[in-house]
């Protein structure tokens, strides 16, 4: 069956990615849409060219405006979100719900959660599905800790750690981190209870040669709350590290600082500072490194467990762990309506058994044998 479906945000690196990555491997008809008409064209010519007998158009679509929402959904069955537009988010809930529409995104920012929350009553009355923090990050977090679980009889610790290029289009790309750091309301499980945690609960990490020893801070990733009840942790976060000691030590101080004074502004100053300081996504891909380091116990000895995924393309392993989902979506596994956040969603072992197909593996390290335990999750 073909599907129809739309991105909004296709021309920009993600959205070219997730594009690129449907068109491989599934036989969806793809609409590539955003406010610049031109780019969309474009890139949906350029697709053409790599795809010639697919069906593949360009339109035009802007989250600010609800009227060109409506007419572009009512001609899909799909649309993911890839532009940064969490202020607008509301706006595209109403559209979806109108057009009979189901919606993904691929935003960090926890507050989008509780701004679709508002139409959670009227999301599953009308039969919608609406996956919001697909990707990597979020959305990598919690099937990651779930896999591991096979691993132990007594599961104790659960600490995601993320290294990554910092790459970025422009700085309106940079505006969700920013925020995330102005409104800093990281958790992080200690003996059992969340907390909030602060820059002094940052952990110091050893990646791999592609990053070496890196300071890594506490992030809000909604989706891993509940884990603690599910397992029994008493030891869990989602930790990321630091872009440069220019960033670290001065940018995001300034920001804190600012922050009391103007959240705005200081959103947009260190936003402008942030993207001066780093790479241009056109010349490179940012590598990544997004790893479990657990903790517990099997047959009464101690065990640590480290599961690993590792990528030279961020927007590449995003657009994939997308894919992944979107199959358990396409196949039924997803059959309910509501609003779902993908981590806590979807099923880890298929999950991660379309990644391994699709190029994307994950390396394990134990401090036991378990070559009975990794066969579990990898049939």
């Amino acid at each position: 069956m073909e599907r129809a479906i739309m991105i909004l945000g296709g021309y920009g690196g993600v959205g070219k990615s997730i594009s690129r990555n449907l068109l491989k491997y599934t036989n969806c008809a793809l609409l590539i849409a955003g406010r610049d008409t031109k780019k969309a064209k474009a890139f949906a010519a350029e697709l053409k060219q790599q795809f010639p007998s697919r069906d593949i158009q360009a339109c035009y679509a802007d989250a600010s405006e609800k009227a060109s929402l409506i007419t572009t959904f009512q001609s899909v069955d799909l649309v993911i979100i890839t532009a940064t537009i969490p202020n607008l988010m509301e706006d595209v809930a109403k559209a979806a719900l109108q057009t009979d529409t189901d919606i993904i995104d691929i935003l960090v920012r926890g507050d989008v959660v509780g701004k679709l929350s508002k139409h959670r009553e009227a999301i599953v009355s009308s039969g919608r599905r609406f996956i919001t923090q697909a990707g990597f990050h979020p959305g990598l977090a919690t099937p990651l800790v779930r896999l591991a679980e096979p691993y132990f009889d007594d599961y104790q610790t659960a600490n995601v750690v993320i290294a990554m290029d910092a790459i970025f289009e422009n700085p309106t790309a940079i505006h969700e981190i920013m925020y995330e750091l102005v409104h800093q309301d990281a958790q992080i499980l200690e003996d059992g209870r969340w907390r909030k945690a602060t820059y002094h609960d940052a952990l110091t990490v050893q990646f791999s040669k592609n990053f070496g020893a890196k300071k890594c801070f506490p992030l809000q990733i909604r989706e891993i709350y509940g884990l603690e009840e599910e397992f029994g942790l008493r030891q869990a976060g989602v930790y990321a590290s630091g872009f440069s000691p220019f960033i670290d030590n001065f940018v995001f101080p300034l920001a804190m600082l600012i922050g009391f004074v103007s959240k705005r502004a200081s959103q947009r100053i260190a936003s402008k500072l942030l993207h001066m300081s780093t790479k241009d996504y056109r010349k490179n891909r940012p590598k990544v490194e997004f790893r479990l380091d657990a903790e517990g116990t099997k047959n009464g000895k101690k065990r640590t467990v480290t599961l690993t995924v590792v990528s030279d393309d961020a927007f590449n392993l995003t657009s994939l762990v997308v894919l992944a989902g979107l199959n358990q979506y396409f196949n039924g596994v997803l059959v309910e309506p509501g609003l779902y956040l993908m981590g806590q969603v979807v099923d880890e072992t298929k999950l991660f058994a379309d990644l391994r197909r699709i190029g994307i593996q994950v390396e394990e390290a134990t401090s036991q044998a378990g070559a009975e335990l990794v066969k579990q999750w990898e049939d």
